[in-house]
């Protein structure tokens, strides 16, 4: 037997969260009315009927329902309700909990097996709580009507299912009742229907007769038919022979004109070449005009060179220049220091022989004004040098046009030895296509016959089927 141990109401109706513990024996819940005793009833059977249904328990201002009961049995069963959530959650032993949802308004079956009280079915539609009772609710059986009594007591023995054995054979009696009259009178109206159906098996055999008759003759006509396809066949076949024999005697040139054709392919295979050697010089022109192009820049290329040779002479002659200037440097700083002497000494013949340096210095100062003259007219010839060098932007980028140019020079003799043979092809194409000329003319005109053979014959000189005008123009213009 189970035993219920405890049962933890949370926002259920005017319970917020209350726990009860039960003995083991009789217990009484009493107190003032409307303080929610009744509704401790309610909340043990909606975790183990599933009932009330709904949402309106739920306590005013909560959002969710549960109520929790311990059995005996180590088994814990928890019910939650709220307006979206509607679930069990049971924990059997030591497992875990197991949700449940979905279920509607049925219980599942895991959850009565974990409390194992269920309620006690009096008929089809009516049952009771043997277990649980509420407030002004009488014993069992004796609030309930005297049929109720009847059917419940009867449940007990076994009675409920001879009555309901009873009923489906009676009503199952009635049925086939129905359906054996119905039977009888389709069965009726059937017959008097047939009878006026009785000539057809005269008309039967009349068929049959006749459909033996239809198809002897079906098989006369298949074989005339037959015949006369065979007559049309070999009436045509006639034709086509004499018709093919005209063909022949008409296409006794066919084979020269095939010649002529491979002639002509052959004609033709030369032309494309001649063609693309054409092109070839075209392309070759092009590059010797670029080529003239690039000489007629570079005509200056000696003089640009000359000018090269100048500036590198010139270079050299700047350089010693500048060392003279560093020396005159050096002898004014002497001169200076000799003054200075000078100046300061006393003793005569120290000055005497700075004279001497000094004398030497004037001859050396009027050389190097001398030289100083070059030097002037070396940087005015250096001024005409740097006019004339404004054309060439640089010593590098003459030495490159250099070397391009002698490739463009080597270039153009293979360009003129390739003139010279382009000439000679041109003079072969001339007369190659005085020759194809020649040879389409006449291909124009073995065409013409052919057409004139072909829609004279009307017939294809290799397969012997009829060809149209258009298959012929087809043919024509594949050779041309």
């Amino acid at each position: 037997m189970t035993i219920i141990t405890k049962i933890i109401i949370e926002n259920f109706q005017s319970h917020e969260n209350t726990i009860i513990d039960f003995d083991k024996g009789l217990n009484i819940i009493t107190g003032p009315s409307d303080n929610g005793k009744s509704a401790i009833i309610r909340a043990l059977k909606w975790v183990l009927f599933n009932d009330p249904r709904g949402t309106d328990f739920i306590r005013h201002g909560a959002q969710m329902a549960r109520v929790t009961i311990e059995i005996d049995n180590g088994n814990t069963i928890v019910r939650e309700r709220s307006h979206s959530k509607n679930r069990y959650l049971v924990k059997v032993g030591d497992q875990d909990f197991i949700t449940f949802e979905g279920f509607g308004n049925e219980i599942p079956q895991e959850v009565i097996n974990a409390h194992g009280i269920t309620k006690a079915f009096l008929d089809t539609s009516l049952s009771s709580s043997l277990n649980i009772a509420e407030q002004l609710e009488g014993p069992f059986l004796l609030s309930e009507t005297g049929s109720v009594r009847a059917k419940a007591i009867g449940r007990l023995i076994g009675l409920h299912i001879i009555d309901r054995t009873i009923k489906d054979c009676n009503v199952d009696l009635r049925r086939e009742s129905q359906l054996n009259e119905r039977v009888k009178s389709e069965l009726s109206e059937v017959d008097a229907k047939l009878k006026e159906y009785e000539f057809l098996k005269d008309v039967g055999s009349k068929l049959q007769k006749s459909s033996n008759i239809i198809k002897k003759c079906d098989e006369t006509i298949f074989y005339k038919k037959r015949l006369d396809g065979y007559l049309k066949n070999i009436l045509s076949i006639d034709i086509d022979y004499s018709t093919q024999n005209v063909i022949l005697n008409k296409l006794d040139k066919l084979n020269e004109y095939e010649l002529n054709l491979r002639n002509i392919e052959i004609l033709h295979e030369k032309l494309n070449k001649l063609i693309k050697l054409d092109k070839t010089f075209k392309e070759i022109n092009i590059e010797s005009e670029d080529a003239s192009k690039i000489l007629i820049n570079t005509t200056r290329l000696d003089k640009c060179s000359e000018l090269l040779n100048s500036v590198l002479i010139h270079k050299n002659l700047f350089e010693k220049i500048n060392a003279l200037n560093k020396a005159l440097v050096k002898i004014n700083q002497s001169i200076n220091e000799a003054f200075t002497q000078i100046n300061a000494s006393k003793n005569v013949k120290a000055s005497e022989e700075k004279l001497n340096d000094i004398n030497l210095t004037l001859i050396r100062l009027n050389n190097l004004s001398s030289v100083g003259n070059e030097l002037s007219r070396i940087n005015k010839d250096q001024d005409k040098l740097r006019a004339e060098l404004k054309d060439v932007e640089n010593v590098d980028r003459i030495s490159i046009t250099h070397n391009t140019i002698q490739k463009k020079v080597d270039l153009l003799a293979g360009i003129q030895i390739l003139k010279d043979k382009l000439a000679d092809t041109q003079k072969k194409l001339q007369d190659g296509e005085v020759y194809i000329k020649n040879n389409e003319l006449e291909i124009q005109t073995l065409l013409k016959d052919l057409y004139k053979a072909l829609k004279n014959a009307g017939k294809c000189p290799v397969c012997g089927s009829n060809i149209e005008v258009d298959m012929i123009n087809e043919i024509i213009n594949g050779y041309r």
